[in-house]
């Protein structure tokens, strides 16, 4: 009996998650027949043709290329900030205090986790908001280790972010009438995860029916989870690069 893989849809970006959403409805449409599978693929569908209009919406903002800017610098400049405190540390032996000082930055930027950059939007602001919050309290450790001009501008430019986010979300939500990518992502995930868990377990007491459907859903979540992967170190490559240019 084939079990079937949970998916990272928390995790993934929009447009994956869009894919993998729509592509499990065509492969489970052979059971429509059970009622409530039918009412939970019916559910996903207009979620679906809403988050396809809010990516149309995303492409023709003149704010999207601002906002993908912004976060693609604080991405850099995080990682610029945790190349200079390991190197600090490595150099210990010529200056004990830098390198204790740069552990206690480092030690909350871990705490945060590096990985921030790989979170959607609001969630990867939030995140840093409180870092950068933590941070107003370690003033003396920052000047130590010689970051400080490094966090200030991570926090000038989440600042920065924060406004054309803002701004972006007040006029498009108001002029479109559709809502931000966010809130249909979340509408998604939960029609999804309830459709599928549903579907797992019919197919864990009545194995047989469900068989091909369970392994073509398997191997759609391998495919996806895979993009995900490789869209993942596409942007840390992206952030690498851009630090090799500051």
């Amino acid at each position: 009996m084939t079990r079937l893989k949970k998916a990272p849809v928390s995790n993934l970006s929009p447009e994956l998650l869009a894919e993998l959403t729509e592509q499990a409805l065509l492969k489970i449409n052979v059971h429509l027949a059970d009622l409530h599978i039918k009412k939970q693929s019916d559910a996903l569908k207009p979620l679906l043709e809403e988050l396809k209009a809010a990516f149309m919406r995303e492409l023709k903002s003149p704010h999207t290329k601002i906002i993908r800017n912004l976060d693609t610098k604080r991405d850099t400049i995080l990682r610029a900030l945790v190349k200079s405190l390991e190197g600090s540390i490595a150099n210990r032996m010529f200056d004990e205090t830098r390198a204790d000082q740069a552990q206690v930055i480092l030690d909350h930027v871990e705490k945060m986790g590096v990985r921030v950059i790989h979170k959607g939007d609001l969630e990867e602001s939030i995140i840093l908001k409180s870092f950068l919050q933590t941070m107003e309290s370690c003033a003396g450790a920052q000047e130590e280790a010689g970051v400080d001009h490094i966090i200030a501008t991570l926090a000038s430019t989440q600042r920065a972010f924060d406004a054309a986010f803002s701004e972006k979300m007040g006029s498009e939500t108001e002029h479109t009438g559709i809502r931000e990518i966010r809130a249909i992502r979340q509408d998604i995930v939960r029609r999804y995860k309830a459709i599928m868990t549903y579907l797992d377990d019919l197919a864990f007491d009545t194995p047989l029916p469900y068989e091909t459907t369970i392994v073509a859903l398997n191997d759609l979540i391998d495919t996806v989870s895979a993009k995900q992967k490789a869209l993942e170190t596409r942007k840390e490559n992206q952030a690498e690069t851009e630090l090799e240019l500051v």
